[in-house]
């Protein structure tokens, strides 16, 4: 394959793991917009970053065959913008997870009772003295007899 075919070949394959990555990103964007689920939100970063781990072997690939050259400068400097802007929206994605990993931690360490939820009942103790007997006993069967 000549070199020419080649780099034709690449950029289009790294253009289309760069539209994947763009609806990806616009995806998560949107996601933490409206307060998606975290578990939800932790799927589209795995499939942002194995997207993007694709086409920065391709990019490198791509970088690889080109000559020094205002090409290879524009290459670069397209590839780190375009970088700068899914990082972007990877940092706002792990500060949505951060924030939502403390609220989601305390709803399951401590379950909703089920069940009625009934009063306390506070009963007057007999002090042991049995001079002080015959009040405690009219104190007692006064509070049980409500």
């Amino acid at each position: 394959m000549t070199k020419e075919i080649e780099l034709a070949s690449r950029t289009r394959k790294r253009e289309n793991h760069r539209s994947r990555i763009t609806l990806v990103t616009k995806r998560l964007d949107g996601l933490v917009e409206c307060k998606a689920n975290r578990c939800v939100v932790e799927e589209e970063m795995l499939h942002l970053e194995a997207y993007l781990v694709k086409c920065q072997e391709v990019q490198e690939n791509l970088e690889y065959l080109l000559k020094n050259g205002e090409k290879l400068q524009f290459e670069i400097e397209s590839w780190m913008a375009f970088e700068s802007s899914v990082m972007d929206v990877k940092a706002k994605a792990k500060q949505y997870l951060q924030q939502h990993k403390d609220t989601e931690s305390l709803e399951g360490k401590y379950p909703v009772p089920v069940g009625p939820n009934l009063p306390r009942w506070t009963l007057p103790q007999f002090s042991g003295d049995v001079l002080q007997f015959a009040s405690f006993w009219d104190q007692f069967e006064a509070a049980v007899d409500c």
